[in-house]
């Protein structure tokens, strides 16, 4: 199978963030000096704004320096099957660098109420 990442240019230092057990296993065998924080028990249950929002606070406040993030994931294909798939986030530095209104992309205005 092709890696989903190959359209990224990732170095090979990278730092790994992992959620959940399976994931870190696998990676560990071949990336154990990448991985700076893994998360369990994420995902179990319907995904919540709440549980993101945790898991990208840690990653923030653990002071990781990143110019973009590749979120690799399965992709829902059928109910007996799923395929690795990939989404590169750029960081704030990089829109910065780009010209690019960073205030459009992260500071969306709050959600104060639901009608």
């Amino acid at each position: 199978m092709d890696s989903p990442i190959t359209a990224t240019n990732v170095a090979a230092d990278s730092p790994i963030i992992v959620i959940g057990d399976k994931s870190k296993a696998q990676l560990s065998r071949v990336f154990p000096d990448n991985i700076q924080l893994s998360f369990n028990q994420i995902g179990r249950s319907v995904p919540t704004f709440a549980d993101a929002a945790s898991v990208a606070d840690l990653i923030l406040s653990n002071g990781i320096e990143y110019d973009s993030a590749v979120i690799v994931y399965n992709k829902f294909i059928s109910t007996i099957s799923y395929e690795a798939a990939a989404v590169e986030i750029k960081g704030a530095s990089s829109l910065k660098e780009s010209g690019e209104d960073v205030e459009t992309h992260c500071n969306a205005p709050q959600l104060t109420a639901i009608v």
